[in-house]
């Protein structure tokens, strides 16, 4: 890890920490440079905006979700609920953050943040089906892009508010959607199938 890498996620660690204390609209540029002995030009090297502090935790998500762990003989929706689950762990340590990190997106004034939040997830469903081995083109890729998406956001704003041990009823909810979604799925495939004869 560069130097630069270090001071960047050394920055986050401390936002995570002032947030946790007094709340994200508390944290401040001024006392991350602060706490970590630097200027706010080395700040501004790692962190144009705060939100990109945002980025940079969700970024972290994307990183375990990445993290293969189990078998590759596992079927695609094994790999699906695996994968998203080791994302939500991420935010799971900061859960109460996280969600004002998400809320202070959503402001009405913020449609700036709205426009790259809907990119981020976007890109996230993308490395999602990547990691899942997901292989469809065409016109079922995009359904499976859109099913996912929906999927995706579902969990995420369940979890957010799940106060189950291990955020138990997420994972429910989630085995669920994708169950669904595999058997819409395996129709699909069946009425191509058909129609192709």
């Amino acid at each position: 890890m560069s130097t630069e890498q270090s001071l960047a996620e050394r920055l986050l660690d401390q936002a995570l920490i002032i947030g946790e204390q007094q709340g994200w609209e508390a944290v401040h540029l001024h006392q991350l440079a602060d706490a970590c002995g630097v200027t706010l030009l080395d700040v501004q090297r790692s962190y144009r905006q705060k939100d990109e502090l945002v980025d940079a935790w969700l970024n972290r998500a994307d990183r375990a979700l990445l993290t293969e762990t189990g078998p590759s003989s596992s079927s695609a929706v094994e790999r699906l609920e695996q994968a998203l689950l080791r994302w939500l762990s991420v935010l799971a340590v900061h859960k109460r953050l996280t969600r004002q990190m998400l809320a202070y997106k959503l402001e009405p004034g913020h449609l700036h943040l709205q426009v790259r939040l809907i990119t981020r997830v976007s890109r996230t469903v993308q490395w999602w089906r990547e990691v899942s081995r997901r292989e469809q083109t065409g016109l079922a890729q995009t359904f499976d892009e859109i099913a996912l998406s929906s999927i995706f956001l579902a969990s995420v704003s369940h979890f957010l508010f799940d106060d189950s041990a291990e955020f138990r009823r997420t994972r429910h909810l989630l085995q669920l959607k994708l169950m669904a979604h595999q058997a819409v799925c395996e129709a699909g495939t069946q009425l191509q199938s058909a129609l192709k004869r």
